[in-house]
């Protein structure tokens, strides 16, 4: 062939390529190419939402509790999850309903004889409840922690059958890792963005707050022992928990993109903040989605926007004073627990009772780790410095 021949065939074939791409690749043609599967995913999420059958919330809904830690170390040295101990502990409540309801009746039936026991303490010397008694022992020395638990349908416990797991294995295996008591309180909104949320739950917060502990209401009149630090002060709460973040996502389509979610969140936790005080943590989990059974692609678009909405929360932790976000469990911890067993409710997004409780451990592990780094230890040590010396402080005003 003639020299140069084979370099003009090639410009030749490139022009004739780029020709194609000029005349294909044409702002509407691209508009289409990446609107219509936008579409078809949006079309197929908004089918998903209509059609949507929400489950109903756990038949025993669950709004405080204390889980002690001895009883996990002396009993069952931390193998029962705390959420079973906490199911075995509402039945022997039901059962002692029972029995104070059919003495209630007998007593009735007997000439109005007022010399029956109150129902706790007929019900308290059975061999199942003596098997499963707190290791509460008044007048001993404790140390506490207070927990509040914020959130949407996780802490409301949608997808139990029986009673909310969440607040009970974080704060039972917290228990546990700290080696104290934990108090909690769960402030949950069924389908509840930020917005809504911030609306709702302040109040309580604020109700939290100043309740006294357990502790306080049973040894008050051991005034030593507050004052030698075996609890927290009356109206301290050491950390809050905030669940947040999926309902935001669901109501992307009114504009409620992941920008306005950082701002709303921030409003929030603002207020928050105000509430529950500066030496308090306020802790902000991913929202994990990967297991969820939702058709694809919506599922993987949902994990993507989920993430930028995460995202947004890791963004305000790193600016704000003892804010920390907990990221998504390592999918190793979601594989182990899916071998024994399915994780996920009949709607396929909530979790169950073990989906909750392998969340639940894997939150207490992550908080555990931050309560007890030399950063928040700092904290409290300088904290109760200044409560210890603060009613020694003599301030002189000046005479008018």
């Amino acid at each position: 062939p003639p020299p140069g021949a084979g370099g003009g065939g090639g410009e030749m074939a490139s022009r004739l390529v780029g020709r194609i791409l000029r005349s294909t690749l044409t702002p509407r043609n691209l508009a289409v190419g990446v609107g219509v599967p936008l579409g078809g995913v949006a079309a197929q999420a908004g089918y998903l939402l209509w059609t949507y059958q929400p489950l109903p919330p756990p038949l025993k809904p669950i709004f405080s509790g204390v889980e002690r830690w001895v009883e996990e170390r002396e009993r069952d040295g931390g193998t029962v999850p705390p959420w079973v101990r906490g199911f075995v502990r509402r039945m022997n409540e039901r059962r002692g309903e029972v029995a104070a309801r059919h003495e209630l009746r007998s007593d009735s039936n007997s000439d109005g004889a007022s010399s029956r026991q109150p129902p706790h303490e007929g019900h308290a010397d059975s061999i199942w409840s003596r098997f499963w008694r707190w290791g509460w022992r008044e007048g001993t020395q404790r140390q506490m922690k207070r927990i509040v638990i914020i959130g949407d349908s996780l802490v409301v416990g949608v997808g139990c059958k029986e009673a909310p797991v969440m607040p009970e294995a974080i704060c039972g295996r917290l228990a546990e890792l700290l080696r104290v008591d934990v108090q909690w309180r769960a402030l949950g909104v069924d389908g509840g963005d930020v917005r809504t949320i911030h609306s709702k739950v302040l109040a309580a917060v604020d109700e939290a707050v100043h309740a006294p502990s357990p502790q306080h209401s049973s040894l008050s009149r051991d005034s030593a022992l507050v004052a030698s630090g075996g609890g927290d002060a009356v109206g301290k709460v050491d950390a809050v928990i905030v669940l947040c973040g999926l309902n935001d996502l669901k109501r992307l389509w009114m504009g409620r993109t992941s920008s306005v979610f950082r701002r709303d969140l921030d409003k929030f936790l603002v207020e928050l903040r105000a509430k529950v005080g500066d030496e308090c943590l306020i802790v902000l989990p991913a929202i994990p989605m990967e297991e969820t059974r939702l058709p694809e692609p919506v599922r993987t678009v949902g994990i993507y926007m989920g993430y930028l909405f995460d995202e947004q929360k890791r963004d305000m932790a790193a600016i704000e004073a003892l804010t920390h976000f907990i990221p998504k469990p390592a999918m190793e911890i979601w594989a182990r627990a899916k071998a024994k067993g399915l994780i996920v409710a009949e709607d396929g997004v909530h979790p169950n009772e073990r989906g909750y409780d392998v969340f639940g451990e894997y939150l207490a592990h992550q908080m555990a780790e931050i309560m007890q780094s030399p950063q928040q230890l700092a904290v409290r040590a300088s904290t109760l410095a200044f409560e210890a010396a603060a009613p020694a402080v003599d301030i002189d005003l000046p005479k008018q």
